[in-house]
Formats: structure tokens, sequence, C-alpha cells
């Protein structure tokens, strides 16, 4: 091979690497992984939500939500995924603990766009009922008595993030 030979196919070597790299720079500015949480107070009585709706904002104070001893929270997650190649498995989990950190009611969602490239995106309720785990377990009367919902999501194996942390109480039916 000759010198100048060589010279161009070093050339075409940089281009190629820079169209790659500038077109994957392009496109994970684009990629967006983005998820909404809207909760809901549920009244047993009157078996309608209460119509306290928050979007998750990590700086906006969360109010303390009150429900009844019959009632439960309802958990709206929304989300919207765009520009692959491929969408992680998440899993969205919502706890409600008691005052001394125990889990006494909690439901989780995967999300699986399978092989979507461009979008993925949708909605799905949770419900947190106490005693009530995972859809598991009989439905129970909260005790009165101040409590944190937790909603998280994992990417695949990775170590959950919390979306969102909401304070809410129990007290008695007026």
């Amino acid at each position: 091979m000759s010198v100048v030979t060589i010279k161009r196919l070093g050339i075409a070597v940089v281009v190629v690497g820079m169209l790659v790299f500038g077109a994957e720079g392009i496109l994970s500015v684009l990629r967006q992984r983005t998820i909404d949480v809207i909760v809901q107070v549920e009244d047993s009585a009157s078996a309608t939500p209460a119509a306290t709706r928050e979007p998750s904002s990590p700086e906006a104070q969360p109010r303390v939500l009150t429900i009844s001893p019959l009632g439960g929270v309802e958990i709206l997650v929304r989300w919207d995924y765009r520009i692959g190649p491929r969408f992680p498995i998440t899993i969205i989990r919502a706890e409600a603990l008691d005052s001394n950190q125990q889990v006494v009611a909690s439901d989780t969602f995967k999300i699986d766009c399978g092989n979507a490239t461009l979008a993925c995106r949708g909605e799905h309720p949770l419900a947190l009922y106490f005693r009530v785990k995972d859809s598991q377990g009989q439905r129970g009367l909260w005790p009165l008595g101040d409590y944190v919902l937790r909603v998280t999501r994992a990417y695949a194996d990775l170590s959950p993030a919390v979306l969102k942390t909401q304070p809410f109480q129990v007290a008695p039916q007026p």
C-alpha cells in the first residue's frame, strides 16, 4: 500500500467515526424517559376518588392527604419513553409505610415496551389498601395515624430510585 492510500483510509475512518459519534450525541439529547405519578385518595364510603391530584415534582412540597379508614390511595403512573434503540424493563412500586417504617400496603407494575424502538407510552393505576401487598392479602381498615406513600422505579436490575414521597394520614370519618 502506498502512503497516499493509507492517508485516505485514515481520513475515511476519522470521518466515519465523527459521523457515528455525532449521530449518537444527537440521539442521546433526543432520548427521553419520563414517568409521572398522580396520587388520588379514594373514599370507600362514596366509592369515588377525591379530587386530590398532584403530578410528581421534586421541587414541590407535598401536602398531607387525608383518607378514611375504609379508603385507599390510588396512584396513576404515566410513562413516555422516546427514541430507543430499546427501552429497559421498568418496575414501578408503590408502598405505604407506617410510623415504624413498616410496609403496610404495596402494589407493583412492570413497564415492558417489548420491541418498541421509537416510542413507548401508556398509563397504569396502582392501588394501596391496608394489608394488601402486591395483590395478596385481605383488605382491612387503616388504623388511625400518619403514613408515607413512596413510589419508586427501577430499570432492569438496578437499584430503585424514588419518584415520589407523599405523607398521608388516616383520620376518622366526619
